[in-house]
């Protein structure tokens, strides 16, 4: 997992080339604003999805994993905050990995918790198990999916 400022994204690009791209397109954002719906970037190897709606409380957000996606998710709203645990030591998952959605969801609970603010950024990598959208307000933020295989 990697948590930083949108200004210092590029700095993480020699570990994942991708990154670059999400840079160009966060400069377009600001000019052109949010998009309302999913974008490829680059097909099925780098897309974002726009995400907006209710936050919710910590007990109600469940961990998630991915194995063929990398997130990187960057808040533009308030703020929003994550639980996270090491996939590697969650125990009880809710049923099997769901290969279509790249998804598992974990009954788990997080070992520790993070909060990002706007213009912060959060990349969690699929080793990294994350409950997102733990927050009371609106949160807004897009979400950056990475192909890893």
């Amino acid at each position: 997992m990697i948590l930083d400022s949108v200004q210092y994204l590029g700095l993480y690009v020699g570990a994942i080339p991708e990154l670059s791209k999400v840079v160009t397109y966060l400069d377009e954002v600001e000019k052109i604003g949010m998009p309302d719906e999913r974008v490829n970037i680059d097909g099925d190897n780098l897309f974002v999805i726009p995400s907006r709606g209710l936050g919710k409380t910590a007990s109600d957000a469940l961990l998630e994993a991915h194995d063929s996606y990398i997130d990187v998710q960057v808040c533009l709203g308030t703020a929003e905050t994550f639980g996270w645990k090491n996939r590697n030591c969650c125990l009880a998952p809710i049923g099997t990995f769901d290969n279509e959605k790249d998804i598992i969801f974990f009954e788990d609970k997080p070992s520790t918790f993070l909060t990002i603010k706007k213009r912060e950024f959060v990349i969690f990598m699929p080793n990294d198990a994350h409950a997102p959208l733990i927050f009371d307000g609106d949160v807004v933020k897009l979400i950056f999916k990475i192909k890893v295989s």
